[in-house]
């Protein structure tokens, strides 16, 4: 009886093998699904709508001395009335004196496709001990986030 089933079940392993196609789901990874979570803040686009901004960090720094390199996600909800639906942010500040520029923003669909690039050359500003940026920015330059 044994060898009965044995030979029944071995019966069902080649329809076991070639049965019903697998399916498979597609999966689009989140290209800044490593980035950290900062804080978020809210704003009011050109047609009036309060717009959240989810600040995201990369993880990725470069310091040269008191000079720190570093990039900002903003992700927006809803998306802008001009179709942003987040902006890239690099920025370069300097530690010992708390001033940053941003060298670089691309503003992003909801795709992540790029919408447009501005490129700045300007003098840094004094960073805010009022704003969150600003505490981003002394954690970032003690080492207190990742980079």
């Amino acid at each position: 009886m044994f060898f009965s089933q044995l030979s029944a079940a071995l019966a069902l392993v080649p329809l076991l093998a070639t049965g019903a196609p697998v399916l498979e789901i597609a999966q689009n990874s989140d290209p800044y699904g490593d980035w950290q979570y900062l804080y978020s803040d809210t704003f009011q686009d050109s047609g009036g709508t309060e717009i959240t901004q989810e600040w995201l960090l990369k993880p990725q720094t470069q310091r040269n001395n008191n000079i720190l390199e570093f990039t900002l996600l903003a992700r927006r909800s809803p998306v802008s009335g001009n179709g942003t639906a987040a902006a890239v942010f690099d920025y370069v500040a300097d530690c010992g004196a708390m001033r940053y520029a941003p060298e670089q923003i691309t503003f992003l669909d909801s795709n992540n496709g790029t919408l447009d690039v501005q490129t700045y050359d300007r003098v840094m500003d004094d960073a805010d001990p009022s704003t969150d940026f600003y505490g981003v920015l002394d954690k970032l330059c003690k080492g207190d986030l990742p980079g």
